[in-house]
Formats: C-alpha cells, sequence, structure tokens
C-alpha cells in the first residue's frame, strides 16, 4: 500500500473519530479532546487538511471538567493513534495526553482521584484498573486492612498519581492490581503499564521500559520519586481478576507479611501528621433544633440544661 494511500485513510478516521466525539456530550469538557486537538492543531496537516475537522471540534469545547474518563472507545485517543501510526516521528513529539501537573491539596491522598479512602494506618492500596463496580464494591465491604481502593484509566497521569499518593504514605506496603485492563484500542493499557514499571523501571525520557501503551511517559514524577515508590510497594499484579472473595484473599496474604511502615522518604512525598488540638468548642443536639455551639471558658459549665 502506497504512503499517499496510508495517509488518506489515516485522515478519514481522525475525521471520522473527532466528529463523534463532537456528536458525544461527554468529551465536550474532557482533556482528552481538548490535548488531542490542540496538539493537532501545530502540525501541518492539522495547519492544512485537518483545519475545518479541528475548527469543530474546537468550537463545541466546554470548561475542562476531568483529564480522562478511561473511556473503553475514546474517539481523540484513536484519532491521536491514527495520526502517530502516519507520522510517527511527530507523533513521537507531541503531546497528545492531558499529563500537566495536578495541583496538590493538604491531607492525604494529596492528589485527587477516582478513589475511596478507607484508613490511613492499613498496608494495601487495592487498583482496579477500569473496574468501577469492582472498586465500589470493595469500599463498601471496607476490608480491615485496605487503606485506598481506586480506578486507574491512563498510563501516565493516572500511575503518576497512584505514584506520588502512595508515597505519601509511608504505612502502605503493597498494590494489588485486579479488574480489568482498559482495551487496547484506546491504547492506554494502564495495568500492563504498570506492572512494567515494576519489572524495568523508566528510561532517560521517563517513559516506562516494555510498557505497551501509547504514552506511558512519566514527566510530572522525578526518577527519585519512581525509584522511591518501587522499594516502597510490593506488586501483587492479578490482573483481570473481578471475584471480590479473591481479592480479599490476597490483602489477607499480604496482611500475614506485615512489613511495617517504609522509612524512606522524598523531599516532596511526605504529609505531615499533626497532633489534634484540645476542642475548644463543644456541640450539644437541642430537640427539634439545629446544632448549636458555645465555647468553652473557665467560668462556664460544660453543660447545659434543657
Amino acid at each position: 500500500m502506497s504512503a499517499n494511500i496510508k495517509t488518506e485513510q489515516a485522515l478519514g478516521v481522525i475525521r471520522q473519530q473527532l466528529a463523534e466525539a463532537v456528536r458525544a456530550r461527554k468529551c465536550h469538557g474532557c482533556g482528552c479532546l481538548q490535548k488531542t486537538v490542540e496538539a493537532l492543531s501545530q502540525t501541518e496537516i492539522g495547519r492544512t487538511e485537518l483545519a475545518p475537522t479541528l475548527a469543530a471540534a474546537r468550537a463545541i469545547f466546554a470548561p475542562k471538567e476531568y483529564d480522562c474518563l478511561g473511556c473503553q472507545v475514546c474517539y481523540p485517543a484513536i484519532a491521536a493513534n491514527a495520526f502517530a501510526e502516519v507520522f510517527p516521528d511527530e507523533g513521537e513529539r507531541m503531546d497528545l495526553c492531558p499529563t500537566d501537573t495536578p495541583g496538590e491539596r493538604r491531607g492525604w491522598p494529596p492528589l485527587p482521584g477516582d478513589y475511596h479512602v478507607l484508613r490511613y494506618r492499613a498496608q494495601v492500596a487495592i487498583c482496579t484498573l477500569n473496574s468501577t463496580d469492582l472498586a465500589s464494591r470493595l469500599a463498601r465491604r471496607a476490608p480491615e486492612g485496605v487503606a485506598v481502593v481506586g480506578t486507574l484509566h491512563t498510563e501516565n497521569l493516572g500511575i503518576e498519581r497512584v505514584i506520588r499518593n502512595i508515597l505519601a504514605n509511608p504505612n502502605i506496603r503493597f498494590l494489588l492490581l485486579c479488574g480489568e485492563d482498559t482495551q487496547q484500542v484506546i491504547g492506554h493499557l494502564p495495568g500492563q503499564s504498570l506492572a512494567s514499571l515494576f519489572q524495568e523501571g523508566i528510561d532517560e525520557r521517563g517513559r516506562i521500559r516494555g510498557a505497551r501503551g501509547r504514552r506511558p511517559v512519566l514527566k510530572n514524577v522525578s526518577r527519585e520519586q519512581v525509584d522511591a515508590f518501587l522499594r516502597q510497594v510490593e506488586l501483587v499484579a492479578v490482573i483481570g481478576q473481578e471475584s471480590d472473595q479473591t481479592i480479599l484473599g490476597r490483602v489477607e496474604d499480604c496482611l500475614r507479611r506485615n512489613r511495617g511502615p517504609f522509612e524512606e522518604t522524598t523531599a516532596d512525598s511526605a504529609v505531615p501528621e499533626i497532633e489534634a488540638a484540645q476542642p475548644q468548642k463543644i456541640f450539644v443536639a437541642v430537640a427539634n433544633c439545629a446544632w448549636i455551639s458555645m465555647p468553652i471558658t473557665a467560668s462556664q459549665p460544660c453543660f447545659i440544661s434543657l
């Protein structure tokens, strides 16, 4: 097949997939679409043959609500993959995925995500990949020894958040990886990419060696953070497993090998523990009324007559 025919076929896929994204309301506020359109706009093909398609997509942009929903069929990702296959050099250089540094917040976990926090001083974190219902079921059971249960949809930004949130809690010593990996058609494969990180590490560009995802590059974490993460947690990979009982059995296996808190920290990873101060107010329930509060002073009794 000639290069011209391959190019025309790729352009057809890009136009079709971006048209699907325009019709899908969920895409309008998604970073996947917005980042892909802006990245393609910087290319020669984007400024010429794809210009009308990109303009139509840009016209429906809404304020960004999320970076990635982990959809089983992601139209912008399929369009980006088609471009990268025909123009591999440009595709390698382009930032086609929303991987900007997320802002931290106080407390743990410091970075937002799709997870359920159960207890800070537990040893096991469970990642259910694309199986959202599995994460919810396990969180409702709140198994002893589990600190957090969450999903993972991308092989770059998602893995970075896992790394930084786990580094912020030295009590977590096991990462149990289960559930359905994101479909190959999207090109993410975060489960396979995360497993490859433990097996082969990253190269000098921050790319996960052996990862089959399209863009498994960790650009918002340092090599020091990655190395500390790999020392802190042991990966227990049962990708594809969605049985609650089987997964909880693996949790029990981990707890029997109590590893104790991780004693190393990186300069920017630890979340300080603050000891609670003596409360300065008491809250009193009054029948048929809202809660009221009063300051405690030496001259006041610590009760109220009803």
